[in-house]
């Protein structure tokens, strides 16, 4: 089955009333047109029936619930294949929209400053004696705001630190910076190491 020429089907077709949060849908009409476009991938007209009735039908459940999509970027119905760069990059995203950092839209010169600040709280760890390998973690106790430190994360809510967290900081504000902006980071990075590999030995004669 062709995941990505089912989300090319569904996300042609006119959207007839939507809704976000925790209640979301995307409804659509249901045509003849439709169903025989979506019938040529492998879509059946039960499948299709699932999710609505023989008027309309709630694509966004029936492309997440049948695995066509895992990820909505932009309007628009996307798979990302578990495990890439590109997967990442959507769940990144997710999850900062879900959390309600882009319920104000930021300015790109907002969103690399934030990039750059995570990469200054990595030198300012540095600075203070970390070693680039050295991880902790960290709880605040809610009642009395003590503060407990483990080599060890007991539950995902202890917090990670050192320098370690704050690369992978720096990787996740630009995996959500690309999910935004529907940037491609697996081919860009793909080109870009490509093109690194063409380049002299230690190109440009800079000391650092």
């Amino acid at each position: 089955m062709n995941n990505q020429a089912i989300l090319n089907v569904l996300n042609s077709l006119e959207v007839v009333e939507q809704n976000g949060g925790d209640e979301a849908y995307i409804l659509v009409d249901v045509t003849p047109e439709m169903v025989d476009e979506l019938a040529e991938f492998g879509v059946t007209q039960d499948t299709i029936y699932k999710y609505g009735d023989a008027e309309t039908v709630c694509i966004l459940a029936m492309a997440f619930c049948e695995g066509y999509a895992n990820g909505f970027v932009k309007g628009k119905l996307v798979y990302c294949t578990p495990g890439t760069i590109n997967h990442f990059v959507n769940e990144a995203h997710c999850n900062a929209v879900d959390k309600g950092w882009w319920e104000e839209d930021r300015s790109f010169g907002e969103i690399i400053a934030l990039i750059h600040s995570e990469a200054s709280e990595a030198l300012e760890d540095f600075r203070n004696g970390k070693k680039p390998v050295e991880a902790w973690y960290e709880a605040k106790d809610k009642d009395t705001g003590h503060k407990a430190v483990s080599l060890v994360q007991h539950t995902p809510y202890w917090k990670p630190c050192g320098i370690p967290s704050e690369l992978a900081d720096i990787v996740i504000r630009v995996f959500d910076a690309c999910g935004r902006y529907a940037i491609d980071l697996e081919q860009a990075i793909n080109e870009k190491m490509a093109y690194n590999a063409t380049r002299p030995q230690r190109h440009g004669g800079k000391v650092l």
